[in-house]
């Protein structure tokens, strides 16, 4: 009779816990994916439109403005890159840095775009310091975590 009066904490199941903490982590990667992958869009259409047609932040642009923006629409790239492909961080530099690079020369293409060199290194740079950034956190947060 005294059994029946104490409940006991019913034991948790580890196996739920890993699967769904796996499913909820495999959602978020694919959903940064698709982040990552409508931001290189993005960055591909101001990359390769006309002048006319490619987005600005302000109306009349010097070269230090334009430098930051490349410079930091690569900077995010790198930051969503880095947790998109967690197991592959040096093939995500070499995408950034190659993605970067080709549509640099890709911009030959383009009849009133002129690729530079400059250019690209920005771009690379932007990259890399958003993939520095985004493991950075990472660290962060998971030294606070543990």
């Amino acid at each position: 009779m005294i059994w029946k009066s104490i409940k006991l904490a019913r034991p948790r199941n580890i196996w739920i816990d890993l699967v769904s903490r796996r499913s909820s982590m495999r959602s978020t990667i694919v959903l940064l994916r698709i982040a990552t992958v409508g931001w290189l869009a993005f960055i591909i259409f101001a990359t390769l439109s006309g002048l006319s047609s490619r987005p600005s932040l302000v109306d009349s642009e010097t070269d230090l403005i334009t430098a930051i923006e490349r410079f930091c629409a690569y900077g995010v790239l790198g930051f969503l890159c880095r947790p998109s492909f967690p197991n592959r961080p040096a093939l995500v530099l070499i995408s950034i840095s190659g993605f970067a690079a080709g549509l640099e020369l890709a911009q030959f293409l383009a009849p009133d775009r002129d690729p530079r060199l400059i250019d690209a290194l920005e771009k690379g740079l932007g990259g890399l310091a958003g993939f520095a950034v985004s493991s950075f956190a990472e660290n962060l947060i998971c030294s606070r975590e543990g």
